[in-house]
């Protein structure tokens, strides 16, 4: 009679041998000089589900034994090169045992209906949402040694509908702007480049666009939305992404930013283990021309975003400039945004006089906030056929403001 075989438990296995197996199943052999994130640290920890200091301490011990080395490469999506973990011949020799090793157990699984069956790991492995690895099935093995597709499935639809925004615009009709919506929209759909800049003047229309695309899609990935204030804005902007990767269940970064002054290189490592693979859309909005000590910390989340799998869509008047090094990636992506038509700008004032309206388009240039604000200065006036001086006096001074560039 057929022995019946043992069953799978993550605790069969050490931390050093689940490394191995992870660097083996995520490819790290390869030379390329092009290899995925899960090769740092904070990709190792995120895979096994243990924190990034415990990997620190066994891929120091699993040098020593030859089982690995460490290298200094372009990481994929990434601007600056990497420490990154490559397996050797020796640790291939470990991570294949492991392999013959689950492969022989089985695997307890409980589906949708709370039911359990046994069947074999590798086709458990196949139930599982990508990655269908190994090293993911052990990760989400209990203390029991039940694997809970149900569970799995259902933390990732929690965090495609946790949303978050903070300073984002009421919601208000969206008029034009057709080619430009269909641009971000293929992005999002796309997925890549991981960054969108979408720049233009004050009062063009940017944080409407971004609000209304990403809108689009609230349910179906995790979204993050930060609004720069006039002043200042660091600090909040760095709580409300505490806030956010809470609520996803990322606590360690939480943790961190409620005790430690923020660094631009430390929030930039804290970041990128929290959101590996979230699949997320994070919106800065009104980035400020002047950045100054706020430069580091959009700069330190929006890298780690691209590296991680996510997605960055920044609203700003002039692109900062490390825009440069994210060029040159080709990991950012360049909207700007010029004047509505003269039909869209009409439904933003349309009890504006005729004569009035023609004026006001053409010394605002159709920037639409310029255009609301002065529909709701002389709407009072709006059937005289002749301009009033008050009328006078606002186009007057809409031509200082183009002339003199204060926006």
């Amino acid at each position: 009679m057929p022995k019946d075989p043992p069953r799978l438990d993550k605790r069969l296995f050490t931390v050093n041998e689940r490394i191995l197996l992870h660097l083996k199943e995520s490819g790290s052999a390869s030379h390329s000089l092009d290899l995925p994130a899960p090769m740092t640290q904070e990709g190792i920890a995120s895979a096994l589900g243990i924190r990034v200091n415990h990997v620190s301490r066994a891929v120091k011990a699993l040098q020593k034994r030859g089982c690995l080395r460490e290298a200094t490469s372009r990481v994929k999506g990434e601007v600056r090169r990497r420490k990154i973990y490559l397996i050797t011949e020796e640790g291939m020799a470990v991570a294949n045992r492991v392999v013959g090793e689950i492969t022989a157990t089985a695997v307890s699984v409980r589906d949708s209906r709370q039911r359990l069956r046994e069947m074999p790991a590798a086709e458990a492995r196949q139930l599982l949402l990508p990655p269908r690895t190994f090293t993911s099935m052990l990760a989400q093995l209990d203390e029991r040694g039940v694997l809970d597709i149900f569970k799995a499935k259902a933390k990732e639809k929690k965090e495609a509908e946790v949303s978050l925004f903070s300073g984002a615009p009421a919601a208000a009709p969206f008029y034009g702007r057709v080619e430009e919506m269909r641009r971000l929209r293929a992005w999002l759909q796309a997925k890549k480049p991981p960054v969108m800049a979408v720049a233009g003047e004050q009062g063009i229309g940017k944080t409407v666009l971004a609000f209304n695309a990403v809108k689009s899609i609230e349910g179906k990935r995790p979204i993050f939305w930060f609004s720069f204030p006039l002043e200042g804005g660091r600090e909040a902007f760095v709580h409300a992404l505490s806030e956010f990767l809470q609520e996803i269940g990322k606590a360690d970064f939480a943790a961190w930013a409620g005790q430690e002054a923020i660094d631009g290189r430390e929030l930039r490592r804290r970041a990128e283990a929290s959101m590996m693979d979230l699949g997320a859309i994070l919106i800065v909005d009104n980035i400020p021309s002047n950045l100054g000590g706020q430069g580091s910390v959009v700069q330190a989340v929006t890298e780690a975003a691209a590296l991680t799998g996510n997605q960055v869509l920044l609203t700003i008047r002039e692109m900062p400039e490390w825009r440069r090094e994210l060029n040159e990636r080709g990991l950012l992506e360049h909207l700007t945004l010029h004047g509505l038509d003269p039909d869209s700008c009409r439904k933003l004032a349309p009890d504006m006089h005729e004569k009035v309206f023609l004026k006001a388009f053409k010394l605002a240039r159709g920037n639409p906030l310029e255009i609301k604000l002065l529909a709701e200065q002389v709407e009072e006036h709006a059937g005289h056929e002749e301009l009033t001086p008050e009328e006078r006096a606002l186009m007057h001074y809409l031509k200082m403001v183009h002339e003199h560039r204060v926006r």
